[in-house]
């Protein structure tokens, strides 16, 4: 599934945005639209030594299903399934290991807001812990919204409670940053299957 969800080709267009992760001492990153990121991190030893993680570099992005299901074409069914399965487990693993006590923050422009109107009336934002939603009411004395809504879908459950969201309205850019993680994902993290198999 995408992480990405947007109106449809024939609406209202949903705006320009960028997605990445800081660590929580980095600095603020400047302009991340203009960033050259490179190219993502091989391994997650590679990406603890990035202050900043381009958001869709992450594994969870990355499986190339195609590519098992062609190494696996003289294998069986369930074979071809349990291998896919097995590589979506690794990416999933190693985008918790990637993101973990990092901060992710959404950047997304909006320059072409109605001027004569309060720009925070144009929109409205939720913030949960499984996603982003930025919604376009249509304007006053208009057919129309000035945006098609935006959702982005977090590649594990973040903690929304902690979220902060910036208006910028000389640069029309809204900032939204959250910590990667919450109550559930730090049991999980904490939870050691070597000791569960020690003791049973």
């Amino acid at each position: 599934e995408s992480a990405f969800h947007g109106k449809p080709a024939d609406g209202p267009v949903p705006p320009d945005f960028t997605v990445f992760y800081s660590l929580p001492d980095a600095p603020r990153l400047e302009d991340p639209f203009q960033r050259d990121w490179g190219s993502p991190p091989e391994d997650v030893e590679e990406a603890m030594k990035e202050a900043y993680l381009f958001g869709f570099d992450l594994p969870c992005y990355r499986v190339n299903t195609f590519q098992e299901k062609i190494r696996g074409t003289m294998k069986n069914k369930a074979d071809r399934e349990e291998e896919e399965e097995d590589a979506e487990a690794r990416a999933k693993q190693a985008t918790r290991e990637m993101i973990a006590t990092r901060n992710c923050c959404v950047q997304v422009r909006l320059p072409d807001l109605d001027p004569h109107l309060a720009s925070l009336k144009q929109f409205a934002l939720e913030v949960s812990d499984e996603c982003l939603r930025l919604n376009f009411p249509m304007l006053p004395r208009s057919q129309k919204s000035a945006y098609g809504n935006l959702s982005i879908w977090w590649p594990l459950p973040f903690n929304a409670a902690d979220a902060r969201a910036d208006w910028d309205p000389k640069a029309d850019i809204l900032t939204v940053c959250l910590p990667t993680q919450n109550a559930a994902t730090e049991e999980v993290n904490a939870f050691d299957p070597a000791l569960l198999n020690a003791v049973f």
